[in-house]
């Protein structure tokens, strides 16, 4: 997958982006696919 297919995947306007905005990107991605969310992580709106 390019960068600009893994952008609009993610509901990103890639167009401005830097290599290093993909690599974050794709670093938090791969961060969220290996995590297990639970109701004690989220913060609750004030």
């Amino acid at each position: 997958m390019t960068g600009p297919e893994f952008a609009a995947a993610h509901g990103n306007d890639s167009s401005t982006w830097t290599s290093a905005d993909f690599e974050a990107e794709i670093n938090l991605a791969e961060i969220d696919a290996h995590t297990t969310p639970t109701p004690d992580d989220y913060q609750h709106a004030a």
